[in-house]
């Protein structure tokens, strides 16, 4: 299955149906949605003097793939990927490593190497890595590890863009639709909830469903599979007094693609902003746990001991 949906371009299909033996490695990028040749270097005196020539090929901030020949003919697979590479492009080109595999060949390839920087583009640091990989990952745990590690990533630094550039570098919009329901949220005097989803053929964040609905349906304007961005007005009394608590939900199902969580993971934030109000509930989850939302909106109040409480003294009341 192809995790990311990028493909191999047609230029690449016909320089991998003629690789001439007089090339050492050949530069793969993601540009356009598709997998692209991208760069090469010839053979020269040795495997170990090109190796440390690839750095030559790459850019400091940029992800690329580089396939290398040996000189008994299989090829080393060098994803690097550098630490200050956009985190959209980390998720994309983790999720897309194994497409590349598969259409590279599997079977051409004697094995696969990691690197983050230019300096561990050596010979020396290759060989190093091959000898101290004990027990090296498959490429399904290397994949779901890059992917987790990006999404750690965006979590942590808030993506505080707007709509977000996806790793293609496309922008994701708002429809008018999706911008005139959250508005009605603003001032809804009912429990009204607004879905919003992306289309990522058009990269456009669309419409999804817009309805008055109680709280204890919530979970059914929710789609069946897929992630979802939920808005949901919740109109309430509480302690006597008549409030609205405004929440949102990501829900993103642990069947969704990489590219489906990656995309709607970095354009999470924006979208709250684009709901231009105070959210009282942010709420993550794969599945809506109706009972853990009420507590959310609600917490219980709990005394400063309570669970922990110390047994009184003898005779103390």
């Amino acid at each position: 299955m192809n995790q990311s949906g990028i493909k191999k371009s047609d230029a690449l299909s016909e320089k991998l149906a003629g690789l001439p033996d007089s090339l050492r490695a050949l530069k793969i990028s993601i540009q356009n949605e598709a997998l692209q040749p991208n760069g090469e270097l010839a053979k020269g005196a040795s495997f170990k003097d090109d190796f440390d020539a690839l750095s030559g090929l790459v850019e400091d901030n940029e992800a690329a793939y580089l396939m290398v020949r040996q000189d008994s003919g299989s090829f080393v697979f060098v994803s690097f990927v550098p630490d200050t590479a956009k985190v959209r492009d980390k998720m994309l080109y983790a999720s897309t490593r194994n497409t590349l595999s598969r259409e590279f060949g599997t079977d051409k390839i004697a094995s696969t190497y990691f690197a983050t920087t230019k300096a561990e583009l050596t010979f020396a640091a290759f060989i190093k890595q091959s000898a101290e990989e004990d027990k090296p990952y498959t490429e399904k745990e290397k994949e779901l590890q890059d992917v987790k590690q990006a999404e750690d990533q965006i979590h942590a630094t808030g993506a505080k863009q707007q709509i977000a550039p996806t790793g293609a570098g496309l922008s994701c919009n708002i429809s008018t639709s999706a911008q005139e329901a959250l508005n009605v949220l603003k001032t809804t005097s009912t429990s009204r909830a607004v879905v919003l989803q992306i289309d990522l053929q058009t990269e456009r964040l669309e419409l999804a469903e817009h309805k008055e609905i109680d709280i204890d349906n919530l979970a059914s304007v929710l789609p069946k599979d897929g992630p979802a961005y939920l808005f949901y007005s919740y109109v309430h009394e509480y302690e006597g007094s008549g409030i609205t608590s405004q929440i949102f939900l990501y829900r993103c199902p642990d069947s969704a693609k990489v590219k489906e969580r990656m995309i709607y993971s970095s354009n999470r934030s924006s979208v709250t902003q684009a709901a231009d109000f105070k959210l009282d509930v942010r709420y993550e989850a794969e599945e809506l746990d109706l009972a853990d939302l009420k507590a959310r909106i609600h917490p219980p109040k709990q005394t400063a001991t309570a669970g922990f409480a110390r047994p009184r003294r003898p005779g103390k009341k």
